[in-house]
């Protein structure tokens, strides 16, 4: 589903009693029960930008006996939104996905959607016909469930329900309400970064000849305001307020006991059972002419890229990202692969030609950071290569992506802990923001003079590491280099005569970008004012804000290096240039720049150095990160000014 959310108002139906009169929105939480306060509610107080706002959702979650006497769990669902702009009314759209697989068949039951409004002063309903609900494949062994409540509009109150019934008594993660007998044992972690109330009560109950106690777990939020998306922010669900469910046991006394406790060990077990390290090892024979393709190269890293240059002029990328390969000889037959295919014909031919080339583990930041009590072979998203060459060097490598290289990742996988699973089947945590060995920077220099009452010059970008990746990434994402050479204009705020970018689809560690450039001056009142820097590396409205709700994540950290050369034009002399300073930062830790401005004979040179120390910044070092960035912008915007002799 996609909600834009200011504040929701949380509760749940068994504490309604007791408990609704402190909430700042009354709402009743039966199905269909809509006041007429709440249809003529116009605005939430708490955030008057609320286009869409979540008035009441319940959810219960229980594990119960089906009539062939087998365990599933419930989940019913219900939600009641109301609609506060007219942005907001196209936005009530659901997407439920679920199982279809063999072994894990899942369905979704009594989907339910009422739009109420008031006409004449009155609240009328409209039920949602279920010709507006589609349920479809979507992908193998999983399909889609969608549906739009009928005839929203501005000022709309919609309630919602559904139930997914699924043959599994992992609870997973949850914020609302609900159940499950004692004879399953669960692990229990809180999460998130706001209070809520837990309470638990039992009722005794019965299955066949077996006595147990019902437990009821309630949790209650009131005025909750919404996790606002922030800059720099990869996975802002993860700091939800949550109670996490893991299954630790299942005791039905004299009659069965399983234990589902299992360590990180079990679950490398698990992979290596599945076939990964047989796929990362044994389709090498299958592509011929490897040791020709590294043949003469002295460099590990381009002998790397040599061999996967060659499995990708075999094995084109899907654009999907994996966690288990295919058989190589069926990946090769197809033509095509996802990212664990080609990552795992590459460590094939690695390991033939007397590398170690092993898998690693990852869980993208995009989802949030591996947690150790989730241990699950779920919790890993993508496999990626660390290669031990015979040398003893040590790179790591993504092959699938195009615009990375060895030691170049995208930044979603710079993870502080990944597994690798050793080819003997041995796993252990690794730190990827630490193992790379090729650092990300930018280097800039410009020559510029003024000439014909305009600024004109040349510049060359010279970027590595993951900067390269990201300015590669950003090349390709328009369909034309005219479109590309449009947007760095903007950008930079020139007219730009000829801008190469050297072998952009080339796979290397390294970008480079060199253009010329024209820029009008307005003399005005005899002065000519230039901007010391054609690039904005940073923006002032990045961390406007004086709070934050979340750490600051980084994608990466790097340096800056920018030269500027200008030439004073005949008539002119320099009247100001920016002031020379050092500024250092505890948070990022290691950050610092350095700007130095002179002026010698006709010219003026600007260097400016910029270094990101630490990826990562929690909420009570933002103050002085908000503090730093304030200071980068201001030396960013520094201007040389000229007077007219």
């Amino acid at each position: 589903m996609n909600k834009k959310l200011a504040f929701s108002i949380l509760f749940f139906s068994l504490l309604f009693s007791v408990s609704i009169h402190a909430q700042l929105i009354q709402v009743n939480p039966k199905f269909g029960e809509v006041s007429k306060a709440e249809v003529e509610l116009d605005t939430y107080p708490l955030d008057t930008t609320a286009s869409l706002l979540l008035l009441y959702s319940d959810r219960k979650v229980s594990v119960r006996v089906d009539p062939e006497g087998r365990l599933e769990r419930e989940i019913k669902v219900r939600e009641r939104w109301k609609v506060l702009k007219e942005s907001g009314k196209d936005e009530i759209d659901y997407e439920i996905f679920y199982s279809v697989a063999n072994n894990f068949m899942e369905n979704v039951r009594e989907i339910r959607a009422t739009t109420f409004d008031l006409v004449d002063g009155q609240v009328v309903s409209h039920k949602m016909s279920k010709k507006f609900v589609f349920d479809e494949p979507y992908s193998d062994g999983v399909k889609r469930v969608t549906f739009s409540p009928e005839n929203v509009r501005l000022g709309s109150v919609v309630d919602v329900s559904f139930m997914i019934i699924s043959p599994t008594i992992d609870i997973g993660k949850v914020q609302l309400q609900r159940e499950y007998p004692d004879f399953i044992f669960y692990n229990t972690t809180t999460l998130g970064m706001l209070p809520f109330s837990q309470d638990r009560s039992s009722v005794f109950a019965t299955l066949g000849s077996t006595s147990y106690s019902d437990y009821y777990d309630k949790l209650r939020m009131a005025d909750v305001p919404a996790l606002r998306g922030e800059p720099y922010s990869y996975c802002p669900e993860i700091y939800c307020a949550a109670v996490n469910y893991n299954v630790r046991s299942l005791n039905i006394p004299g009659v069965l006991y399983k234990d589902y406790a299992v360590t990180w060990e079990d679950v490398d077990n698990r992979l290596v059972t599945a076939g990964l390290l047989d796929c990362c090892k044994g389709s090498a024979k299958l592509i011929d002419g490897a040791a020709e393709a590294i043949a003469g190269k002295e460099d590990e890293r381009e002998k790397i890229a040599a061999v996967r240059n060659l499995v990708m002029d075999k094995v084109s990328w899907n654009e999907k990202v994996s966690r288990l390969p295919e058989k190589g000889r069926t990946v090769l037959k197809s033509g095509s692969g996802d990212s664990a295919d080609i990552n795992a014909l590459v460590a094939s031919v690695l390991n033939s030609l007397g590398y170690r080339a092993e898998p690693v583990m990852v869980k993208l930041r995009d989802n949030g950071p591996m947690v150790d009590y989730m241990i699950s072979m779920d919790q890993y998203d993508a496999m990626i290569l660390r290669i031990e060459c015979p040398s003893g060097e040590v790179h790591f490598l993504d092959a699938a992506k195009s615009d990375a290289y060895v030691d170049v990742l995208s930044p979603s996988y710079l993870v502080t802990k990944a597994r690798l699973i050793s080819n003997d089947g041995q796993g252990v945590w690794i730190d990827l923001t630490k193992e790379l060995s090729i650092k990300s920077s930018v280097f800039e220099s410009v020559q510029m003079r003024f000439e014909d009452s305009r600024l004109v010059g040349s510049g060359r970008i010279f970027a590595t590491g993951n900067d390269s990746y990201v300015m590669r990434r950003k090349y390709h994402s328009f369909d034309d280099e005219e479109k590309w050479i449009e947007d760095s204009e903007k950008d930079m705020e020139i007219r730009i005569g000829g801008m190469q970018f050297d072998d952009p689809s080339g796979y290397s560690a390294q970008s480079v970008v060199k253009y010329d450039f024209e820029k009008d001056v307005t003399l005005g009142d005899g002065h000519i004012y230039v901007n010391a820097f054609l690039s904005r590396y940073h923006s002032d409205k990045t961390f406007s804000s004086e709070e934050r709700t979340l750490p600051v994540d980084f994608p990466y950290c790097n340096s800056i290096t920018y030269n500027l050369v200008f030439m004073v034009p005949e008539g002119y002399e320099v009247e100001s240039i920016p002031q020379s300073v050092r500024y250092t930062c505890s948070s990022p830790e290691g950050s610092e720049l350095l700007l130095i401005c002179r002026q010698s004979g006709n010219s003026v040179t600007v260097d400016y150095k910029f270094k990101l120390g630490s990826m990562l910044v929690p909420i009570s070092g933002y103050k002085d990160l908000r503090t730093f960035w304030e200071q980068v912008c201001k030396v960013e915007k520094s201007m040389i000014v000229l007077k007219k002799i």
